[in-house]
């Protein structure tokens, strides 16, 4: 496989997992209601875990993430309902508009939503690992380089679109609007959190 196909692949594929709503996906809308600054350290965040992943992944280490996935998905879930829940609230009007959506910074909650998000770990160990070894048998090291800055730069652009179109969305549809979008992306939270855990309740 030639390097310029081999990045277009590898682009592709890690797009697909950000474009897909989820965990981080939500956040970038609720984080970019509040403005872009948060919206960028939320991006910031979210990018930060995703390159110590990518560094656990290089030495091998992430395998062991597989034998904690149920504890990662309960993690994951309760920090779900938490930003959910209190997005829901901010909807709903209990909590004064300059509020954050949820105790700690923008950054900490696009860390830790990207560290506890079992989905996103999961396709790292699977559909990541499976591209990055197509990468490594043909072109050798270069495949690990390429496959990180495609999620990277394929998770940082789809946040940062979302966050500019929600702190946007504040001057175009106003008060009501920016309730009816943060008591949905809440409510989106709820159900993800739901789907994380109904496997373990089985």
């Amino acid at each position: 496989m030639a390097v310029l196909e081999y990045v277009a692949y590898s682009f592709a594929t890690c797009l697909i997992i950000f474009v897909v709503p989820g965990p981080i996906f939500f956040l970038s809308i609720s984080e970019g209601v509040r403005g872009i600054r948060p919206g960028l350290m939320m991006m910031l965040g979210a990018t930060t875990a995703q390159a110590m992943l990518l560094l656990i992944l290089a030495t091998g280490l992430l395998l062991l993430l597989r034998q904690v996935i149920p504890e990662l998905s309960i993690f994951g879930a309760a920090l779900l309902v938490w930003i959910g829940s209190s997005a829901v609230r901010t909807a709903l009007g209990g909590q004064r508009k300059n509020q954050h959506l949820a105790t700690g910074g923008s950054f900490a909650r696009g860390f830790a939503m990207t560290v506890a998000n079992p989905a996103f770990i999961l396709w790292l160990l699977t559909v990541g690992a499976t591209v990055l070894e197509e990468g490594l048998s043909s072109l050798g090291s270069v495949a690990y380089a390429i496959f990180s800055v495609d999620i990277l730069l394929s998770s940082a652009g789809v946040s940062l679109l979302l966050v500019v179109l929600s702190s946007r969305g504040r001057k175009l549809t106003g008060e009501t609007g920016i309730r009816a979008l943060t008591l949905v992306s809440g409510l989106a939270f709820l159900v993800i959190a739901f789907v994380l855990v109904a496997p373990l309740l089985q």
